[in-house]
């Protein structure tokens, strides 16, 4: 096993968090067991080792269980669910206080492109990338222009973005603070990030081992909310904005009232397990 350094913080020092197996709706799923570490320093969940080329790919193909008709990932990228998709947007982006100033989109992670429907709805120039060609080949590339492509191969101007969005994406890479520098120096002074990804805290300390988040090995690192912020500070990114949401159930773990209260008062306390910002380029 390679020595540890935190990809986030260089530290050295960390601690055993838990194993975990493939929790994947992927048929053929790996029966590997992952391991979970916490840097002592900033906090950072993360796989250790972290996972290398192959296991990436393995875990890339069918991320989302689309060959599985029912799965919970699969529902979410059916037309019929654009329309919740929608307004769940609408009430995230309320809740940031967003305002729509069309521009140049990019969407970092855009899968099936769902997102980049909705910002064209309001104006925008959309493009995107994705390492998957399962949910790209679902987009729509007569209305955005979107790369099948690792985000460091693509030849991207500096500052010519006014918005760029990294939604549920942050967790799946390896360096993530590389990943943020690049979006730094692609977007203009002024120019808005949309990041949204689980955040620890409150709910993942109470779940523990059973934190719905630990993915492996899919989600490779999880952050604190001061992890984030410092990430985006030392990338001349200031923080707007930002709402956490989500009880730690997932749907139909438990009755839907019980699901929607726990959600509502995770949401007004700010604890939430996931996160939604805003942060501008200064």
């Amino acid at each position: 096993m390679d020595s540890y350094q935190c990809r986030i913080c260089t530290s050295e020092e960390y601690k055993h968090y838990c194993e975990k197996y493939d929790s994947s709706n992927r048929p053929n799923k790996s029966t590997s067991s992952f391991t979970y570490v916490q840097c002592c320093i900033c906090r950072t969940i993360s796989l250790y080792p972290l996972p290398d080329h192959d296991i990436l790919k393995h875990a890339n193909e069918n991320l989302y269980g689309l060959d599985i008709p029912d799965s919970s990932f699969s529902l979410h990228f059916k037309s019929e669910y654009r329309e919740t998709y929608f307004r769940e947007l609408d009430l995230t982006l309320n809740d940031l206080n967003f305002r729509h100033n069309p521009g140049l989109l990019l969407d970092v992670g855009c899968g099936n492109g769902q997102f980049l429907d909705y910002m064209k709805s309001h104006g925008y120039e959309t493009s995107g990338c994705d390492i998957s060609e399962q949910l790209t080949s679902l987009a729509d590339k007569n209305s955005h222009t979107i790369y099948c492509e690792d985000f460091f191969t693509i030849n991207y101007s500096p500052n010519s973005f006014e918005m760029i969005s990294f939604i549920d994406t942050v967790e799946h890479v390896i360096n993530p603070v590389d990943f943020i520098a690049r979006i730094s120096l692609l977007l203009k002074k002024n120019g808005v990030l949309f990041l949204q990804t689980p955040c620890q805290g409150i709910l993942s300390e109470a779940y523990g081992d059973n934190w719905r988040r630990l993915i492996a090995p899919d989600h490779i690192h999880l952050f604190s909310f001061n992890t984030l912020v410092k990430m985006l500070n030392q990338n001349s990114l200031a923080l707007m904005n930002f709402v956490r949401w989500g009880s730690g159930n997932s749907m139909g773990t438990m009755p839907e009232t019980a699901k929607k209260a726990s959600d509502t008062i995770a949401k007004n306390l700010g604890i939430g397990d996931e996160i939604s910002l805003l942060a501008i380029k200064i």
